[in-house]
């Protein structure tokens, strides 16, 4: 990033960022992120599970977890909310 500073004449760091996305998109290079953005939504995932039950998560608890809440029905239109919990920070969740 300091390159880009005294090269292009930049300490905006958004214009910065893209300066670098098109310098690595011309030569060719690849930017893989995708490792990093889902170490951070299983960061956000397991922060959400500890906040709703109370419990401490792992990483390996987290990943042997059967966690499914996609609805039944993915139509959109009238969905029956009667069968959803709201959580609650620091309860454990009853099952309806």
């Amino acid at each position: 990033m300091e390159k880009e500073k005294t090269d292009y004449q930049q300490t905006n760091p958004y214009v910065l960022e893209h300066v670098n996305w098109i310098n690595t998109i011309r030569a060719g290079k690849l930017i893989e992120q995708a490792s990093e953005t889902a170490v951070a939504n299983m960061a956000a995932i397991m922060g959400r599970e500890s906040a709703y039950t109370g419990a401490e998560t792992t990483w390996d608890g987290m990943t042997a977890a059967q966690l499914d809440y996609t609805p039944k029905d993915l139509n959109l239109g009238k969905m029956d909310m009667s069968t959803f919990v709201v959580p609650v920070p620091g309860k454990p969740v009853d099952k309806k």
